[in-house]
């Protein structure tokens, strides 16, 4: 049994889900067993009736033969450094010290990073990679930028436990 956290990605208009979303969720569809779990990260962001976490479930759930009972949605985070905190309470209350991050390729460098310069834990992470697609509106690349240069949140974040 291996437990997946997937890390969203913005939703179109209307509740559609992204390209860049869409290769994670299928990675994970490739890769899922029987008996695998996975946690679906990503809030609100856009504004739309539902939130990423919900509509990757949906297409999890339309797509592979996953029960519903094996699916654990995070649906508070707004960006990556959220994603992560709030997986990683997810993860210390149901005591998994081991799991496989997916992201796109071009994605987990940063996370990795922030794990990485955060984790207190003892834990074996694994990530995998969706096949490139990176965003090309200059608005996204900034806020991907700020995010980095916004570390030290996450370590304040981290340091309230």
């Amino acid at each position: 049994m291996v437990t997946y956290v997937i890390l969203g990605y913005k939703l179109n208009r209307n509740n559609k889900i992204h390209p860049i979303l869409k290769k994670r969720l299928d990675l994970f569809i490739k890769k899922y067993k029987k008996g695998d779990k996975v946690i679906l990260t990503g809030g609100n962001t856009n504004n739309n009736t539902h939130t990423e976490a919900y509509m990757m479930a949906k297409y999890i759930k339309e797509n592979s033969d996953i029960i519903k009972q094996d699916i654990t949605l995070e649906n508070k985070s707004l960006d990556t450094i959220q994603n992560i905190f709030f997986t990683f309470k997810i993860l210390k209350k149901r005591h998994i010290h081991k799991f496989t991050f997916i992201s796109s390729t071009w994605h987990l460098k940063r996370i990795k990073m922030i794990i990485n310069y955060f984790n207190e834990r003892k834990i074996d992470i694994s990530y995998l990679g969706a096949k490139k697609i990176s965003p090309k509106n200059m608005e996204e690349i900034k806020k991907i930028r700020l995010e980095i240069n916004n570390i030290k949140t996450l370590k304040e974040l981290f340091s309230h436990k």
